[in-house]
């Protein structure tokens, strides 16, 4: 009895070892975990790392219909990576939904306001409850103040404390105190990039308000305007 007893357990021990095998080999082993990405509360997306917008893909990839319809995934869902190129996703595509108006047309020289486009759509997806409105209205701010010429304010306008500069019009005597609050260290207005001229009107803009480019006297008066028209 023993004996039989035995062999009994040793040949099922050998039909669940196959098993485990063909299950293996029938297994993609090319899957990959997809954690969910938190929404804000418009249902917007935060990136927790920023990607270049060249890169090939993101790890933490989104699904297109997800933008604007809030995570579908259950924490940790495996899919197939054949599907992850259905999650590749660049915050520089937002600008493809902008409806180009008077103020995101305008350029000086060879300088155009939409070729900033890509660098505040990356800047903005950082704030909570950014819209695609809020890049529009960002970029239409911009073309009216600036044409997306760096230079141009202060080239009409000089360089005493209450003159303006950058794309975004910044004021020079606010520029210290504002940057180190919003960036935690004085900014540069002085780059080809004008990185911390775009994180600061963004900051401005999502924090406090658009006041802070006028209303009729100013240039959100006819944005805000134009905005409503085109709304």
């Amino acid at each position: 009895m023993r004996f039989w007893r035995g062999v009994a357990f040793l040949a099922f021990g050998v039909v669940a070892t196959i098993a485990l095998i063909v299950v293996a080999i029938h297994t993609d082993s090319t899957t990959v975990t997809i954690p969910p990405m938190p929404d804000s509360v418009k249902q917007s997306r935060i990136l927790t790392e920023i990607i270049s917008h060249w890169s090939a893909a993101y790890p933490q990839p989104l699904l297109a219909e997800q933008l604007t319809e809030g995570s579908s995934l259950p924490l940790h869902k495996t899919v197939d990576i054949d599907q992850v190129t259905r999650y590749v996703w660049s915050p520089a595509d937002l600008c493809d939904d902008i409806t180009p108006n008077r103020w995101t047309r305008r350029s000086h020289g060879d300088w155009t306001t939409m070729q900033w486009c890509p660098q505040v759509a990356f800047t903005l997806i950082q704030w909570p409850a950014w819209t695609v409105y809020d890049l529009t209205a960002l970029m239409s701010i911009m073309g009216c103040e600036s044409s997306g010429d760096p230079y141009w304010n202060e080239k009409v306008w000089g360089t005493f404390s209450m003159s303006v500069f950058g794309l975004l019009s910044h004021r020079r005597v606010y520029w210290r105190d504002r940057t180190m609050t919003y960036l935690g260290r004085v900014g540069n207005h002085y780059e080809i990039g004008q990185k911390d001229d775009i994180a600061l009107g963004v900051a401005l803009y999502m924090d406090d308000g658009p006041w802070h480019w006028g209303s009729d006297g100013g240039c959100w008066g006819p944005v805000k305007r134009t905005l409503q028209r085109e709304s």
